[in-house]
């Protein structure tokens, strides 16, 4: 008993710091129901219904659990370095679109300029927050779920493939006004860090926990820098 409890703190902890960080912002915004809570929500329910599993298990199931901290440095930086390098700099130039105006039609941006309106402190904790349980809502769905079933199915690159294209494709709702060129990118800059991701969950044997930290730092590093010097990055 004392070795399944000690195997489970680690589930237990994620578990805890992503109800405390979607309570803590919904104390300081007053915003509890957004899509990504009720997303998680939604999830545990189902498998507490229908599998009968704890949530402590559900997160064992979509594969967070330790990772060593050279192996999570080595895919946490390559991922936000290949990021930034590809879809802020590369991409842009490839595409001839302007960052100011993927800004003002981002849900990122958005969410930073909706935080804008409390005092710094508090936005702040209002971003890191909605970006901790937002971004393991889409690692669990994207790569706990949908990859960890492909890879049953298709080789790794085909799975990895798949599941990218099917994350970049999610990315385009809400953005089918713009011109093509910005489509364009709002569809293969995700995909690339979906497959990046991705490589990250399979190489790691489907550890969840490394793509869920590089993919919180993707998301916030380009809004603290835009929140704090005013400058665009997007990735």
């Amino acid at each position: 008993m004392e070795e399944k409890e000690s195997k489970n703190k680690f589930q237990l902890i994620a578990l805890w710091l992503i109800v405390a960080s979607w309570i803590l912002r919904g104390l300081t915004t007053g915003e509890f129901l957004d899509v990504s809570g009720l997303l998680f929500l939604i999830a545990i329910f189902l498998y507490k219904l229908i599998g009968k599993y704890n949530p402590t298990e559900v997160l064992k199931i979509g594969g967070i659990k330790r990772a060593k901290i050279t192996t999570l440095l080595l895919y946490v930086l390559g991922t936000i370095l290949i990021s930034f390098v590809l879809c802020s700099w590369i991409l842009p130039k490839i595409l001839n679109v302007d960052g100011n105006r993927i800004a003002q039609l981002s849900r990122s941006f958005l969410e930073a300029g909706k935080s804008k309106k409390y005092p710094k402190p508090i936005a702040m904790i209002n971003l890191l927050n909605y970006f901790l349980y937002g971004t393991f809502m889409e690692e669990f769905i994207f790569r706990g779920l949908i990859l960890r079933r492909l890879l049953l199915k298709y080789h790794s690159n085909v799975a990895n493939i798949i599941q990218a294209v099917i994350f970049g494709s999610a990315h385009l709702l809400g953005v089918m006004s713009m011109p093509t060129n910005y489509k364009i990118f709002m569809f293969i800059s995700p995909t690339i860090c979906g497959l990046m991701l991705g490589y990250a969950y399979i190489k790691t044997d489907n550890n969840l926990t490394i793509p869920w930290i590089a993919h919180y730092l993707v998301n916030t590093i380009p809004l603290i820098v835009y929140f704090i010097f005013g400058m665009i990055m997007v990735a």
